[in-house]
């Protein structure tokens, strides 16, 4: 006879199945489903909690990320263990909501518990080190996350995210620091003309990239970040690319460029999938203006949600980038149609730099549908 508990541990192991069929699949009201359930399910998975809320206030359910943050971080206080995905979810959700003030107070509340945790049995120390430096980063805590590192680096020293907040840690506290002359890429490219593909190829050439937030801290990149790191890429940049060009007069520029026609197909179903939203004016609704302390909001507004269509918002970018750069030296700015095949040539001709012997990547191609997916 079956007990009642192992088929409640059948339903969760099917239900965290699909969730990662969903995802592997980029579905996100499929996605957004098979979350519910697991979460119904599991309550105490803390991690599918906070990105349900992340996803829930996307899609209109006002300052539900935070207040998951707050639940969460309760019982993370109370009985919870810590691990990387967890300290990433806290870290997306600390900073989703419309408060600036409210963010940093999240964070600050954030460090305390996890000094708490700290001395709970069971922890791995390992992902506690990183995790407070991941916060105290967040946090812009100069000295304590200098002296945070060596600790992270002694216990994991060739851990992926150790590696890049050492090299923060050495930008940091470098007497130069910032240093306005560096050499900047910024990758300015709408949403699906292949961004994410440009910034792991910027990363296969050796430069310190971050696409659309900062994945050490969870936060949208600014004028910190960009003293910090080496390239830049998605809308964030993208709105931005005038005063950008201003501040950092050593940058260099990449315009990734998709066909009209075929990014209007792919942007649509883009924002569809993954907001509910069909015009670029609803982007204007609350729940995308507030993200980020409101800077989603001026992002939207600076390329999309200002114009009737996506074709008018494409035309009158491109324009934009046409107006900007018709009297800056050329070798400011390059264009790469990465999703028709342009890649490494260009690339590295442009930037002077080696490429990788590899395929160039493709970041978001179509992924292939399981089995059980299409049943």
């Amino acid at each position: 006879m079956t007990s009642g508990r192992d088929t409640a541990g059948d339903d969760l192991a099917r239900a965290v199945e699909i969730l990662e069929e969903s995802k592997a699949l980029r579905r996100r009201p499929a996605v957004l489903e098979s979350l519910r359930e697991v979460v119904a399910l599991a309550p105490e998975r803390l991690t599918e909690r906070l990105v349900l809320a992340r996803y829930d206030e996307q899609r209109g359910t006002p300052d539900e990320s935070g207040r998951a943050f707050d639940d969460c971080l309760d019982e993370l206080w109370r009985e919870g263990m810590i691990d990387a995905p967890l300290m990433s979810a806290f870290l997306r959700n600390a900073h989703f909501g419309a408060n600036p003030e409210g963010t940093v107070a999240r964070l600050e509340r954030l460090s305390d518990v996890l000094d708490r945790v700290a001395e709970r049995p069971g922890q791995n120390p390992r992902i506690l080190a990183i995790s407070r430096c991941r916060v105290l980063l967040a946090l812009r805590h100069r000295e304590p996350f200098l002296a945070a590192v060596p600790v992270a680096r002694e216990l994991a020293p060739a851990n992926r995210m150790v590696v890049e907040l050492a090299d923060v840690a050495t930008r940091w506290s470098d007497p130069g620091h910032p240093d306005h002359d560096a050499r900047k890429v910024f990758v300015i490219g709408l949403s699906r003309t292949g961004t994410s593909s440009m910034h792991r190829a910027l990363e296969a050439c050796g430069l310190r990239s971050v696409h659309w937030v900062n994945r050490l801290t969870g936060a949208l990149p600014d004028v910190f970040d960009y003293h910090l790191h080496d390239a830049f890429s998605d809308i964030n940049v993208s709105a931005s690319f005038e005063s950008l060009y201003a501040d950092f007069p050593s940058a260099c520029f990449i315009l990734t460029q998709r066909p009209r026609e075929s990014w209007t197909r792919s942007i649509a179903a883009h924002y569809e999938n993954y907001a509910g939203v069909t015009e670029p004016a609803e982007l204007l609704a609350p729940a995308h203006e507030q993200r980020f302390g409101g800077r989603y909001g001026e992002i939207h507004r600076s390329l999309y949600s200002n114009h009737p269509t996506w074709e008018a918002a494409y035309d009158a970018f491109h324009q934009r980038v046409d107006t900007f750069f018709a009297d800056k030296p050329a070798a400011s700015l390059l264009r790469i149609a990465v999703t028709q095949g342009e890649g490494w040539e260009p690339l590295g001709r442009f930037l002077d730099v080696a490429t990788p012997d590899l395929p160039f990547p493709h970041a978001n191609a179509l992924p292939v549908e399981p089995e059980s997916a299409r049943a």
